[in-house]
């Protein structure tokens, strides 16, 4: 299934919002070694989630914070007690955030 079929469009590098991003990426270079930065916008009008990001600095460095951030949502997703970590919606939507981490950080 598309990003487009599953209601996200990605936004490409020559969109406005992809020049805003960049900017206050390197706004942020100038204080941090490394960014990384992940937003979204729903579009009523197409009724779809677009969503982009965009980093600088050490891959490694960038790598290791978001993929410690999602373990660590994980994990307090879990012990909320609010997901059923059994069943197939839970299963589906942990495929689709290790394919999109996948994605974004280029892992093939």
């Amino acid at each position: 299934m598309s990003q487009e079929e599953n209601g996200h469009k990605e936004l490409t590098r020559s969109d406005k919002d992809m020049e805003i991003l960049d900017h206050h990426v390197r706004i942020l270079m100038t204080t941090f070694d490394s960014v990384q930065v992940f937003v979204t916008r729903h579009e009523e009008g197409i009724k779809q989630t677009i969503n982009a990001n965009a980093g600088g600095g050490n891959w490694y460095a960038r790598y290791g914070n978001v993929k410690s951030w999602v373990v660590t949502q994980d994990s307090y997703t879990a012990k909320s007690g609010n997901v059923d970590k059994n069943t197939e919606e839970y299963k589906k939507a942990l495929g689709k955030c290790q394919k999109t981490l996948n994605e974004v950080l280029n892992i093939k």
